[in-house]
């Protein structure tokens, strides 16, 4: 991870800020998001295990683009999950979920809800194991629809794209029944 001077005008520094290696093995398809303050969370997956661990962790990153190079808190998603999408629930708060797709045989997805709180300590809220019903594979991405339903793009083992639509109550709980 590195972060860069970015201008209002749009302007990008040729130069890195600073920069952290935070997954010395293997720290595929990681993803950022603003959390509150310095604080932004972090997801990945280690793809050399045969269990393809998820993580998710929070860290510190300044104002003037200095990474504090230590996780505030890590939590451990779980065995087999692969390709984290992070995504703030509508209820705010300090509340995200985390889907990810379950590596192996069978391929379906992961959906975790998770309260951060000021400090960045991770707590547990939820789980919906195989959540999807169809096999899972690669890339997806979850967005909030309205109030508490949101929708997941996901591919099965065909290589065809899905849309599933559930709900996660604005406290994290999910739903677990797909909508649509």
């Amino acid at each position: 991870m590195c972060t860069v001077d970015i201008q209002p005008n749009g302007t990008i520094a040729a130069t890195i800020t600073d920069s952290w290696e935070f997954a010395t093995i293997s720290g595929l398809h990681p993803e950022i998001l603003y959390h509150t303050g310095q604080i932004f969370i972090l997801a990945w997956h280690y793809a050399w295990s045969p269990t393809y661990t998820g993580y998710i962790a929070t860290i510190s990153i300044a104002a003037n683009g200095i990474i504090t190079k230590a996780f505030i808190n890590q939590d451990i998603v779980g065995d087999a999950a692969a390709y984290p999408c992070i995504f703030p629930l509508a209820g705010g708060g300090g509340k995200y979920g985390y889907f990810s797709t379950k590596h192996g045989a069978p391929n379906a997805g992961i959906l975790k809800t998770f309260n951060i709180d000021g400090s960045g300590v991770i707590t547990l809220i939820d789980t919906w194991n195989n959540w999807n019903g169809e096999v899972v594979t690669n890339l997806h991405q979850v967005c909030h629809v309205s109030t508490t339903c949101y929708t997941g793009s996901i591919s099965d083992a065909d290589s065809d794209g899905w849309v599933k639509t559930i709900r996660i109550n604005n406290n994290g709980t999910i739903i677990k029944a797909i909508i649509d």
